[in-house]
């Protein structure tokens, strides 16, 4: 009886219990990425902090997840991944995130969309 009863009160308290919230056909990026950063700064190679947090988990994302790993330094891993999406989506591939590569990102994860392939 001891037993039940903290089971009961495990799950009352939330303990073990995965409830389905509302499917939405539209992700935002900061729900998909753990809502590192919400600013999008124009990054390259060797920056880091919160927005290539932000960066990086789009990018694993949007490429099935072969992207980098989510360490917060912009390095020759995030580099690659950020040149492979810029290909991809029929940017300049020059490792540079700005304006248009962030637009792309940030449509590729709020749409939910199939990752991209190439």
């Amino acid at each position: 009886k001891l037993a039940a009863v903290a089971v009961a009160t495990l799950l009352a308290a939330g303990f073990g219990v995965t409830t389905a919230g509302s499917a939405s056909a539209a992700t935002s990026p900061s729900q998909l990425c753990g809502g590192y950063s919400t600013s999008e700064p124009m990054l390259s190679q060797d920056d880091s902090g919160d927005a290539v947090k932000a960066l990086q988990c789009e990018l694993y994302n949007s490429l099935a997840y072969m992207g980098p790993d989510v360490d917060g330094y912009f390095g020759p891993k995030t580099l690659a991944a950020v040149q492979k999406f810029q290909t991809c989506t029929g940017l300049k591939p020059d490792g540079i995130v700005g304006p248009l590569t962030w637009a792309k990102l940030d449509y590729q994860s709020s749409q939910g969309t199939t990752p991209v392939w190439c």
